[in-house]
């Protein structure tokens, strides 16, 4: 993972895509813009489309505060968090983190993202697969 700062900022911000390039070891400008928390989650779609030939699909998920220690008590893992920042309560902001904590936050001034009441959303990219004569086999 090749930490990558993002290049625009405000509520069209790509912080997002910063976190999938650094990810991917990518130039940011190779990340398409995924428009990523827009209401009605089409950017999802258009994500997981671009990552299909690779592979792989994009998730989210959430875990209460009071379980996110244990959870990630024997698993390490690079993931998403998403949250809003302390520069707007409005705007979800994504950073990289790494066992339930920060570890870069792609906005330059470095704030990160504020606790959200109900848990940590994160998310992970995860490897499909696929179904062939009725058996399981992992996609290339």
């Amino acid at each position: 993972m090749t930490p990558t700062q993002q290049t625009v900022f405000g509520d069209k911000g790509n912080c997002f895509e910063a976190c999938i390039a650094s990810f991917f070891d990518m130039d940011i400008k190779d990340v398409p813009d995924f428009n990523a928390y827009e209401e009605g989650g089409v950017w999802m779609r258009h994500l997981n489309n671009w990552l299909a030939p690779q592979g792989l699909v994009y998730f989210e998920g959430r875990i209460p505060h009071t379980e996110i220690e244990e959870f990630f008590r024997d698993k390490d893992f690079y993931h998403i968090m998403i949250a809003p920042t302390m520069r707007s309560s409005e705007i979800c902001h994504a950073v990289i983190g790494r066992k339930g904590k920060m570890l870069f936050d792609p906005h330059p001034d470095n704030v990160g993202i504020i606790k959200e009441k109900n848990g940590l959303r994160f998310g992970v990219f995860v490897k499909t697969f696929v179904l062939i004569n009725e058996s399981v086999q992992v996609s290339p």
